[in-house]
C-alpha cells in the first residue's frame, strides 16, 4: 500500500541586484541562498526575473546566455535566456522599459513523446541555485542606471533524494 503524502508546498527564494550587480553579472555567479539539506534537492518550478528600468544596458554579446541552475553544475530544470535564439537578453535588459522574464520547465518531446532527463545526483543533492551569465568576449554589461534593479525569484519545492 502506498503512503499518502502531503500536498506540495512551494517555496521561493529571491535576490535583487542593483545597477552595479547587473553590470557585473557576466563576471561571476550570484547565489540564491537556499539550503535544501542533506539528502534533499531543490526541484525548480519556475524563475521570474524582473527589471525595474530607468535606462537600457549595452554591450550584450550576440551569444549572451543567462542561466538559473544548481550550484553543483549546469543541468538546470529550467531553460535559459538566450540572446542568439530569441533576443531574450536584450528583451529583458535593453527594451526601453521595465520587463519581466519567466523561465518555466519546458515540455520537451521526441516525436510527441515527453522526454525525461537524468543526471548524477551530486548536481542536485544539497545544492543551492545560482544565477550566471555568459557574455562571450564582450565582458560586463555597460549602461544602465543607478535606479535599475533586477530581481530573480525562484519558485521551488524541496524533494528527498534518499
Amino acid at each position: 500500500m502506498l503512503a499518502k503524502e502531503a500536498e506540495p508546498s512551494f517555496m521561493k527564494a529571491k535576490v535583487t541586484l542593483d545597477n552595479d550587480g547587473i553590470k557585473a553579472l557576466p563576471s561571476g555567479q550570484v547565489v540564491l541562498e537556499i539550503n535544501p539539506g542533506v539528502g534533499k534537492m531543490i526541484a525548480a518550478i519556475t524563475a521570474v526575473v524582473s527589471l525595474q528600468w530607468a535606462a537600457d544596458y549595452t554591450n550584450i554579446d550576440a551569444n549572451c546566455v543567462i542561466f538559473v541552475y544548481p550550484s553543483g553544475g549546469q543541468g538546470s530544470m529550467l531553460p535559459a535566456f538566450e540572446e542568439a535564439v530569441n533576443g531574450d537578453v536584450t528583451g529583458l535588459l535593453a527594451a526601453g522599459e521595465s520587463r519581466i522574464g519567466i523561465l518555466q520547465q519546458p515540455v520537451t518531446t521526441n516525436g510527441g513523446i515527453p522526454v525525461s532527463t537524468t543526471n548524477s545526483d551530486f548536481r542536485y543533492t544539497n545544492q543551492s541555485y545560482v544565477i550566471e551569465c555568459f557574455n562571450g568576449a564582450a565582458g560586463n554589461f555597460t549602461g544602465g542606471d543607478a535606479a535599475n534593479k533586477l530581481t530573480v525569484t525562484l519558485i521551488f519545492e524541496t524533494v528527498d533524494t534518499e
